[in-house]
């Protein structure tokens, strides 16, 4: 690739002349600017811990921050300056920093995070870790003692708090509402290093520079503007006419992907979501009494070409996935196989489940939504329609606008089969159990369970996943977590996709982060 090939040759430059003039090197971040980034999807609110999509999350990490911060499997101090486990991992011991505010100036103090942990985390967050959280301690204003009743796995717990699901929220704004129709979720107040300016809805959301923010000189730009564009052909438009900054997450062309990489101002970057990386998922509700049985869903996942998906939809930034978990990860079973695309078995195991081809050979009818998350997922919608097609079940393609889609899957159910995508992150128990736990049935919560899966034998595998201390032990918890997800499939994790970040090249610092979406970007800034 272009980038690449250019990133070699300006080494080679900059070690030449680092060598010869050292001073010449040391250009520094400067402050100052501001940039417009295009979101494919404009989100409904954009507070984190009170549950949201990925363009949510991903503006409510500049707003918000967390106790810890975890890089590349390092904590680091943010709200807390420094924490302590008890021995038998049934206590968390966080001293606060003493210096911030949040942004209406009100000061931060524990009764927040005892707040967040004890009302928000706690109830919203569908992790097993948050939900063992029986009392929060302030012995003062800048110290929180986390009671667990049960102890989880540490490093599971503790990549909680260091990650977006973390996000501390205020208490003087939420003590005594309705969470969820809290006005402070579209116009939010936090701590981070971006302060909320402006909702035009249907246009673009700006946030502006912390001048209180506690780590100085950070952050460098003056604002952020997130402008929200479903057209990918536009979003390409926009960067390559320097009319943005920065597009993320695959909101441009693929097709459009080696062009733009090929002009000298523009870069392409696969990098920044080793962590934070997204599947192509078919979600079934098992509530229907057809997707009930088991052969029926083993059928679906057998007659779906993923492949195809992979090379023709996704042009190669693809690649079929063996479940919940990321193929390469440390977590990752490596006996673990994709679904084996075949239609004759499929045709079997739906005969066997009663279902015969009928009148036009059609064996039965499913309603099937197409979350429109990424621009790819229409036509990835089509391909997987005309593949159920062909083993006699038809479906009944329907598009939302986002807030329909998000109430038809997420709060409904009133679905079949949903095409969707979930994301990872550092540790399974953030991201990856959940939809497929009992508790993690929370209708009007986004991306949770949705299928209406329950499943003893699963339930034992996610709650060890969740609690054992014991690194072997959890391992194989977590492989019998994937195997039985393989087996039963209420979601089937289709494709593991790339995601590309394309940006103007006098913008500095992007994808530097393993979870860079989901980073506050403080570090951010323009050369000119």
């Amino acid at each position: 690739m272009k980038s690449r090939y250019r990133a070699l040759l300006s080494a080679t430059l900059v070690l030449g002349l680092a060598l010869a003039h050292p001073l010449v090197f040391a250009q520094q971040p400067r402050s100052g600017g501001s940039i417009i980034t295009l979101n494919n999807i404009e989100p409904t609110h954009v507070v984190t811990a009170i549950g949201t999509g990925g363009s949510g999350q991903e503006i409510s990490a500049k707003i918000h921050d967390t106790l810890i911060h975890e890089n590349r499997g390092k904590f680091e101090p943010r709200l807390a300056t420094s924490w302590e486990v008890s021995p038998d991992g049934k206590s968390y011991r966080f001293n606060l920093r003493r210096d911030v505010k949040w942004h209406d100036g009100t000061p931060f103090t524990s009764a927040d995070v005892a707040f967040t942990a004890e009302e928000v985390w706690k109830k919203y967050s569908g992790t097993l870790g948050f939900e063992r959280i029986v009392k929060a301690e302030t012995p003062d204003a800048h110290t929180v003692i986390l009671r667990l009743d049960d102890p989880v796995s540490t490093d599971f717990l503790l990549a909680s708090f260091g990650t977006h699901i973390g996000q501390v929220v205020p208490k003087h704004k939420y003590a005594g509402t309705n969470f969820q129709q809290n006005p402070n979720n579209k116009a939010p107040v936090g701590t981070g290093p971006f302060k909320f300016k402006q909702w035009v809805p249907g246009q673009y959301l700006t946030l502006e520079r912390n001048p209180d923010y506690f780590r100085k000189p950070l952050p460098y730009l003056d604002s952020i503007t997130f402008k929200f564009e479903r057209n990918a052909a536009t979003a390409s438009a926009a960067i390559e006419a320097g009319e943005a900054a920065l597009v993320t997450r695959n909101s441009v062309p693929l097709r459009d992907l080696a062009r733009l990489d090929k002009l000298a101002d523009v870069a392409v970057t696969e990098k920044g979501s080793e962590n934070a990386a997204w599947f192509q998922n078919l979600e079934v509700n098992v509530r229907n009494p057809i997707t009930s049985n088991v052969k029926v869903r083993q059928a679906i996942a057998q007659s779906i070409n993923a492949r195809q998906l992979s090379e023709v939809v996704f042009l190669g930034r693809a690649k079929p996935a063996a479940g919940p978990i990321h193929a390469g990860t440390r977590y990752a079973d490596p006996s673990a196989k994709p679904h084996a695309f075949d239609t004759k078995r499929a045709e079997q195991l739906l005969d066997e489940a009663g279902y015969k081809r009928g009148a036009g050979g059609v064996r039965f009818t499913l309603n099937f939504v197409v979350a429109q998350w990424f621009p790819v997922n229409l036509a990835a919608g089509e391909v997987i329609k005309q593949n159920l097609e062909t083993v006699g079940i038809r479906a009944n393609l329907i598009t939302l606008d986002y807030p329909g889609t998000l109430r038809r899957i997420y709060r409904d159910y009133d679905f079949d089969i949903a095409l969707s995508n979930s994301v990872r992150s550092v540790d399974p128990g953030i991201a990856s159990f959940t939809p497929y736990w009992s508790k993690g049935i929370l209708p009007g919560i986004p991306f949770r369970n949705s299928s209406g899966y329950n499943s003893p034998e699963m339930e034992t595998a996610i709650e060890a996943g969740f609690a054992e201390r014991d690194p072997a032990k959890r391992l194989k918890a977590i492989h019998d977590f994937q195997r039985i997800a393989l087996r039963d499939v209420p979601i089937i994790h289709l494709v593991e996709m790339q995601q590309v970040n394309v940006y103007r090249e006098d913008l500095q610092n992007v994808s530097n982060n393993d979870r860079w979406y989901f980073t506050n970007w403080e570090d951010l800034w323009l050369k000119k």
